[in-house]
């Protein structure tokens, strides 16, 4: 029995390393037919990839790089925030979004208001959900650390130092565990979504019945907040909201 346990181990074990290298050699494949300008064929790669569940930045990052040399804008801005979904730091996905958003007809803009919200926008972007669930649980271990160190070594003597450095640590892992919560709520979040179609009227209400609220264009970035029947109610960037159809957008997570 514990032969039978080692040979299926060992057998596991080697059908996964299997799929890691036909993987990888798909997406090496993928990368070359890239580079010879065949981006057609290279997205019937880098979407047999999806579809054999592997999901990484990079990969969205190579999709909607095929689809910005075909011009094809919404698919390409759609891929580049899937990219920075499972990793916002991911400086090259950011920059390409930034210049596709820019030739959109809307013209968006994909900022943050004010030196407070720019500032946090930073910090959300390069604290992905790995790094700051790490620096997260060094802040606590450190926290737990400095407890006992001030209960061993200051008993009977001045603890405004040790105190401080505490409440130093404290703040910082406290600002650390919601920027984890609101990346892992954020990578959860089914609202994000970008309009696929040329162009799509939003309307008062779920019909076109209803009278126009707005048009826009392909590249928008919506935020999904109703459904009914075929009909979304969306949100724009600048806040202005509509009903639009189900089949003009695709959701950022599917």
């Amino acid at each position: 029995m514990k032969r039978l346990f080692i040979i299926a181990i060992l057998f596991t074990i080697t059908a996964l390393s299997a799929i890691a290298l036909s993987d990888n050699a798909l997406f090496i494949r993928a990368n070359d037919l890239y580079a010879e300008k065949e981006f057609d064929k290279a997205l019937d790669n880098y979407n047999e990839l999806i579809e054999r569940g592997v999901k990484n930045a990079n990969l969205y990052y190579n999709i909607g790089n095929c689809h910005f040399r075909k011009n094809r804008l919404g698919p390409a801005i759609l891929n580049f925030k899937r990219a920075l979904r499972i990793d916002s730091s991911h400086k090259q996905a950011n920059n390409n979004l930034k210049f596709a958003l820019s030739l959109t007809k809307d013209k968006q803009e994909d900022a943050s208001d004010g030196f407070i919200g720019s500032i946090w926008a930073r910090l959300f972007s390069f604290f992905n959900i790995n790094r700051a669930s790490m620096l997260s649980l060094i802040l606590f271990l450190s926290i737990i650390g400095m407890i006992i160190f001030i209960l061993l070594k200051f008993r009977n003597r001045e603890k405004s130092v040790p105190v401080f450095i505490l409440t130093i640590l404290i703040f910082i892992f406290t600002l650390s565990f919601i920027i984890t919560v609101s990346r892992i709520n954020s990578y959860n979040s089914h609202k994000p979504a970008v309009l696929m179609s040329d162009s799509a009227i939003g309307h008062s209400g779920p019909g076109e019945d209803f009278s126009r609220v707005f048009t826009i264009h392909e590249g928008m970035n919506l935020t999904l907040e109703e459904f009914q029947n075929d009909w979304a109610l969306v949100k724009l960037p600048n806040g202005l909201g509509g009903w639009i159809p189900n089949d003009t957008y695709l959701k950022v997570n599917p």
